[in-house]
């Protein structure tokens, strides 16, 4: 990465400061433009154009790339490196606007990244995290990304009002409701054992976290937001057998949880039990 794009990123980063830093939305069609990939599907979800045949999403990516170009968020090149003749976009294109440059960067050298994908309603949000902030994408089920850029404790705090969208964990449990951590061996949940809490859970979160380069594997926990209460599930063991640990948990114990997720270090192999 050139010295130029570094201290693009860090300007970027130094006013997102400690206040979320909204820098720009794109849909399906431009973010495949923008990172090469016209026709097959990369790693980033596009809900809109996944659903698209090779031709249609050629054309749509196309298309968008003239748009990007119209806006002046990118440079049409021509083959010897100048300008195109009539400002069509040829093949090769660089990013005009210096806060794009950045948030494609960020992306691109991330050294792990999380996911997150609420089911009651198919919305998404990843989070990049590099060595001097984190990049947060917000996907919706119509294929617009929003990129924000956070502070690793703000990240860690809109990650938890994402999985639990009605701010339903509480500080304290009402007296007489059974809140202690329960495992369950996947032998029993296969063979149909109840769930703790996620038959009335209005919201379920599946968060994954996924280091780059490292042979670690991926690191998972799912979070069931209910009328009044949040329960997290996360791998364990029970008896020597693949489990999982089911339980409830306080706003702090929450953003614990997903603030373990959003460290470039490898979080511990079990949580606290305390919520």
């Amino acid at each position: 990465m050139s010295e130029q794009l570094l201290s693009v990123i860090k300007d970027l980063i130094s006013r997102a400061g400690e206040t979320p830093l909204p820098v720009i939305a794109l849909t399906d069609e431009e973010v495949a433009a923008l990172d090469g990939d016209l026709a097959g599907q990369g790693l980033v979800p596009l809900p809109w154009l996944d659903g698209k045949d090779k031709a249609s999403r050629e054309l749509a990516c196309q298309v968008a790339l003239r748009g990007l170009a119209a806006r002046r968020l990118v440079a049409p090149l021509g083959p010897e490196g100048g300008r195109a003749e009539g400002g069509e976009v040829g093949s090769e294109f660089v990013a005009l606007r210096d806060d794009l440059r950045a948030v494609l960067a960020m992306r691109r050298s991330a050294q792990a990244v999380v996911f997150a994908l609420r089911e009651s309603d198919g919305r998404m949000r990843l989070v990049y995290l590099g060595t001097s902030g984190a990049l947060e994408e917000a996907i919706s089920p119509g294929g617009l990304h929003g990129f924000t850029v956070v502070a690793r404790a703000a990240a860690a705090e809109r990650l938890a009002a994402f999985a639990d969208p009605g701010a339903a964990a509480v500080a304290s449990p009402e007296p007489g409701r059974e809140t202690g951590p329960r495992v369950l061996a996947l032998a029993d949940i296969a063979g149909g054992a109840e769930l703790p809490a996620v038959a009335d859970a209005r919201s379920v979160t599946m968060v994954t976290r996924l280091v780059f380069g490292s042979t670690a594997g991926e690191q998972r926990l799912t979070v069931y937001a209910k009328e009044a209460g949040v329960v997290v599930a996360c791998p364990a063991e029970a008896g020597g057998e693949p489990a999982l640990r089911f339980a409830e948990v306080t706003p702090s114990g929450l953003r614990e949880r997903l603030a373990g997720l959003l460290s470039i270090q490898e979080p511990p192999a079990q949580f606290r039990d305390q919520p």
